[in-house]
């Protein structure tokens, strides 16, 4: 059984035009379980926000429109918790449930740093023949860690979720679409992090314990 942790983010209503005209620019795609097309697009920035002529990573979304064509302004921002899942990858079970929504409003995919397409942080499998033992001691295990941290084109110090957010209002920025925390269901330090950092563009969070058909009426 494939256990999925949701934030799903949904932008303020007072969201105009120019979020329609944004997606309607990006580049059609085909995200691997769904039929339908979707549309793809990234953002680039800073790997570390306080240096912003360093190395730069590419955080990449995609976008479900809407089946009506007198849609919602306003889409519904979708991540994936786990940690390390990728929200473009469990858009086919994510979509089983949000079907309704997407009836009037896009709903957009953003894989956070780190995982899926968005500078990926990977290591190499664990070896499968490594005895119990070893895969019990603490300090190999660190050795190992160390090890893979050692190969990655990126700097992990930056992979946290209060950067994360940052990305994901980049994105919102990108689409044109207005406060993106209006009515969301977020996990709670993501909450913290989202109403320290954009009260300019924040209007109502719920913590993730509710289920998607009780925090919403949509």
């Amino acid at each position: 059984m494939v256990r999925i942790l949701f934030t799903l983010l949904l932008a303020g209503a007072g969201a105009d035009v120019s979020a329609a005209g944004a997606i309607d620019a990006l580049a059609p795609c085909r995200l691997a379980g769904l039929s339908q097309e979707v549309r793809c697009g990234e953002v680039e920035i800073a790997e570390a926000p306080d240096a912003s002529n360093g190395r730069r990573i590419k955080i990449q979304f995609a976008v479900v429109p809407a089946l009506a064509k007198n849609k919602a302004p306003d889409p519904l921002f979708v991540l994936a918790g786990g940690p390390g899942q990728a929200a473009m990858q469990v858009a086919p079970l994510a979509m089983a449930m949000l079907a309704q929504i997407n009836t009037r409003r896009d709903v957009v995919f953003v894989d956070q740093r780190g995982t899926g397409k968005s500078n990926p942080l990977v290591c190499a499998p664990i070896e499968k023949t490594a005895r119990l033992a070893e895969s019990l001691d603490l300090q190999k295990q660190i050795e190992k860690m160390g090890a893979c941290l050692r190969t990655l084109e990126a700097d992990p110090r930056q992979y946290a979720t209060w950067i994360a957010v940052r990305d994901l209002d980049a994105v919102r920025t990108l689409l044109g679409a207005v406060p993106i925390f209006d009515g969301a269901v977020v996990p709670r330090y993501q909450n913290v992090c989202a109403t320290t950092q954009f009260t300019h563009s924040l209007d109502r969070a719920t913590p993730s314990s509710h289920m998607v058909n009780q925090a919403f009426d949509l």
